[in-house]
């Protein structure tokens, strides 16, 4: 994203068609520094020297006060205009950063930097990228001739990492044409939340037989490894159990990152019986997971009763599973 800025406009002695040194401020106008600009930032720039300008983006560099030109549109064809070292460089508005559908070029390079499927990341050309990517932006690139659309989850130094969802994963081919957007819905991107959605389902019957008193069980190796990213998290199971002596017993169902503890006790779930012999009952919970790295779930379940003859997860009677939606759609 380029970054704008009101009243910058400084003189320039730099000559021919490379990097610019910025001077001084033109009478009545701010340097870029006086107007926002930081180091590292890009920005929309004009040129005008005579009868000859351009316009373009650069990255402003505070270290000598330099700004680079990747041209869009110049009266030289297109091409750099050649300078004499009287030009007036600004901070300027253009057509590209105002989007019909949504999208906006990204004004640098992407180049593929690794996978964690369906999590990625990649780097681009800009060196301070935390005031251009954040967590939550739709992108777009093409990969191999097709498009690829992708959710910011998290940008750091000069690397952004994605999420694909379920229909988008990204190689070490070149990227091209790199579009970002701050909208929900640019033109293009699917809003289906199956596309953006981890799940693990399970129709089968799952028994663990003569439970331990408060051990807990990761019956049927029921579990979900979520991405990085913020999550809306849900899980559901029919809860069976087993008790030929009829007496009263309770069980415990929690989502948890190991897989023979509870690790928090807000996604756990209580139900008590008594005088019962077979009982099933339907247990959800639902709530907002953030995780800073993939990291698995494990729905286990344990008896705090010591006779149990066995616990089960009836996902032959209604489906078991543990779901993660993206939160940022």
């Amino acid at each position: 994203m380029a970054k704008l800025a009101n009243l910058a406009r400084m003189t320039t002695t730099t000559t021919g068609s490379e990097t610019m040194t910025l001077i001084a401020a033109v009478p009545g106008r701010l340097t870029f520094v006086g107007a926002g600009i930081v180091d590292g930032d890009v920005v929309s720039y004009g040129i005008v020297e005579g009868n000859n300008s351009e316009v373009g983006r650069g990255t402003y560099g505070a270290s000598g006060s330099t700004l680079t030109r990747s041209v869009l549109n110049s009266t030289n064809s297109g091409s750099p205009i050649v300078l004499g070292g009287s030009a007036h460089v600004f901070v300027s508005a253009l057509a590209q950063d105002v989007s019909m559908d949504g999208w906006l070029p990204a004004s640098q390079t992407w180049t593929y930097a690794s996978a964690d499927a369906p999590t990625y990341t990649f780097n681009t050309s800009a060196s301070n990228i935390s005031n251009i990517y954040t967590p939550g932006m739709r992108l777009k690139c093409e990969i191999d001739g097709s498009d690829r659309y992708l959710i910011c989850t998290g940008a750091t130094g000069s690397t952004v990492t994605v999420y694909g969802g379920t229909d988008y994963v990204m190689s070490a081919s070149p990227i091209t044409n790199p579009y970002f957007s701050t909208q929900k819905a640019p033109l293009g991107f699917p809003l289906d939340p199956t596309k953006w959605t981890e799940k693990f389902e399970d129709v089968s019957s799952r028994q663990q037989a003569t439970p331990t008193f408060g051990t807990w069980y990761n019956v049927g190796t029921s579990l979900l490894s979520i991405p990085i990213g913020i999550w809306k998290v849900s899980y559901l199971v029919a809860v069976e159990d087993l008790d030929t002596a009829t007496t009263v017993w309770s069980t415990y169902v929690t989502l948890s990152t190991a897989n023979n503890s509870q690790s928090d006790l807000s996604w756990t779930s209580l139900q008590l019986h008594a005088n019962l012999i077979r009982v099933i009952r339907t247990i959800y919970r639902d709530g907002i997971i953030s995780v800073s790295s993939k990291t698995t779930y494990y729905m286990n379940a344990k008896s705090a009763y010591a006779n149990l003859d066995s616990l089960n997860y009836r996902g032959d009677q209604s489906t078991t599973f543990i779901r993660a939606v993206c939160a940022y759609l």
